[in-house]
């Protein structure tokens, strides 16, 4: 395929003699860099947006006279600017508006390049009256580092308040979105979240922002989800396929905006009007941890609320009574199989604590004359793999059943943590067919394989009581090495811990213990 051939305009070297604009032919493909100099090299965000506000200008010179364009960002060496590419329709008002903007970016002092950048600082005035512009995406972009500088300018506290009496969610930093335009309807939008219309398409959305859908259709198709809480682990969104931290600190803001200047927008602005009528300090930029609990139980007991989060994780979206709040996450957001882990561990503690107080029968759910030795050694590996404690990666169940295994039926490691590195465990697993005996201490061997195999902590599970002369010799073992400077830490499971830890573990008691002519299969390991 023939590479369609791109021809470059720089403003560089504008100034100098003999430089000639490129003859503007139809049918030809142009870029045109203009500078955004100010990102990087400024703290105050009003600076990037008069960058933004000029490059918008120039594509309005430049929007009349082509046939089609489009813009890019790009980042050369830390230097960014914006490429307009076009193709020529009218060659002299293009060539005209090329020479225009090159007076705008000019180094040189005179009356053309001075009454050119009057015309630009006119124009960037002008986008606070919400004109209809080619690039609505390069109009956000102004807007936003707009909003966001007002905070750095508390030295004009009379313009910052008169902007907030004109603009009332300008104090919650959302915005009209320039994208408004297109859809038809009001949208505001933030850094981080948007507030759309009940009803509005967010694939729609999405389309606007050219955003780069993913061909799978289910990663970025919305699921429907649930808000969990459990224990003193974050709010959690869960769907069929995906869970995600809640963004409280960004739903929050929004839906202050939402409440205090658009639910009934009339009224709203009234009420900002007062309540903005004194100093600028009336803005708050963070949310207060007892505002956070209000706006959180807000948000998840409303009983018309609707939540949603997208197959891949990267969008939240919770939809009130006339309102939908959108929020973009990161990466960071979407709960690895380690924390989910957590949440899993919790959730059946919290179980396992509710079917006590309800009076569920306490008779044991486990009929162990459906398993053999291969099988109880199966459901100890999965009664280890749900404990948080071990890393799923690193846990294997050594051999079969009775094969020469050195006393190693099952072999973890802890997870990493920032104070205790991981540290290797051997279990024991005894079945036996008669669970109303028990195991005692002469029937397990237990300091040579812990020395042989370097172990730091030793474990037995058994579908049968703990003698006490077992939990003794655990006891000594574990005081001997202490002794000597080394550690053993010890866990011994006995049918009432197993037991225990089965009862609000259904998918473990249904795949072992309630099948009474099917075996369950043994999953490969990792």
């Amino acid at each position: 395929m023939q590479r369609t051939l791109i021809h470059t305009i720089t403003l560089d070297g504008w100034d100098e003699p003999g430089y000639e604009i490129p003859e503007l032919k139809p049918g030809t493909n142009f870029d045109l860099a203009i500078p955004l100099g100010s990102i990087g090299s400024t703290n105050n965000p009003m600076d990037i947006a008069s960058d933004y506000a000029w490059v918008l200008h120039a594509a309005e010179l430049l929007s009349p006279h082509v046939s089609l364009f489009s813009h890019r960002h790009q980042v050369t060496n830390y230097s960014h600017s914006e490429i307009l590419s076009f193709t020529p329709a009218n060659p002299t008002g293009c060539q005209a508006a090329v020479r225009e903007i090159g007076l705008i970016f000019s180094d040189d002092e005179n009356g053309e390049t001075e009454q050119a950048r009057k015309k630009a600082n006119d124009f960037e005035v002008s986008l606070l009256d919400y004109p209809i512009v080619c690039f609505p995406e390069l109009a956000d972009s102004f807007v936003a580092n707009y909003v966001n500088s007002l905070e750095a300018n508390f030295d004009e506290m009379e313009l910052t308040n008169e902007i907030y009496h004109r603009f009332p969610t300008w104090a919650y930093r959302f915005w009209k979105s320039f994208i408004s335009q297109k859809a038809g309807t009001d949208i505001y939008s933030s850094t981080h979240s948007w507030v759309l219309p009940r009803g509005f398409s967010t694939k729609q959305l999405l389309e606007y922002l050219d955003w780069e859908l993913s061909p799978a259709p289910t990663e970025t198709q919305l699921l429907q989800a649930t808000p969990i809480k459990i224990g003193f682990l974050p709010w959690m969104l869960a769907s069929s396929s995906v869970c995600v931290e809640i963004p409280f600190n960004c739903l929050n803001v929004a839906t202050e905006c939402w409440h205090h200047c658009l639910w009934n927008e009339a009224q709203a602005r009234d009420r900002q009007l007062r309540s903005f009528s004194g100093a600028v300090t009336n803005y708050r930029s963070d949310v207060h941890w007892e505002d956070t609990c209000i706006h959180r139980d807000y948000l998840v007991e409303n009983q018309h609320k609707e939540w949603s989060v997208s197959g891949d994780g990267s969008i939240v979206t919770v939809s009130l009574e006339d309102v939908t709040l959108l929020t973009f996450l990161g990466p960071e957001s979407k709960l690895r199989p380690e924390a989910l882990h957590g949440y899993l561990a919790e959730a059946e503690k919290a179980c396992g604590v509710l079917y006590q107080n309800c009076g569920l029968p306490a008779n044991s759910p486990c009929q162990w004359t459906l398993l053999d030795d291969e099988l109880f050694e199966q459901l100890c590996y999965d009664i280890l793999l749900r404990c948080e404690r071990f890393n799923p990666n690193r846990m294997r169940k050594l051999g079969k059943s009775r094969s020469r295994d050195g006393g190693r039926d099952i072999e973890a490691w802890t997870q990493a943590r920032p104070e205790c590195p991981p540290q290797k465990w051997i279990y024991q697993c005894k079945f036996s067919t008669a669970p109303g005996s028990s195991l005692s201490g002469s029937q397990l061997s237990i300091s040579d394989v812990v020395d042989q195999f370097e172990a730091d902590g030793f474990g037995v599970m058994t579908n049968r009581t703990i003698d006490a002369t077992l939990y003794d010799k655990l006891d000594q073992i574990a005081t001997n090495r202490s002794k000597r400077g080394a550690c053993l830490a010890v866990d011994p499971w006995s049918i009432h811990e197993i037991e225990r830890f089965l009862y609000p573990r259904k998918d473990l008691i249904a795949r072992y213990f309630q099948r009474s002519t099917v075996k369950p299969e043994i999953r490969k390991q990792p």
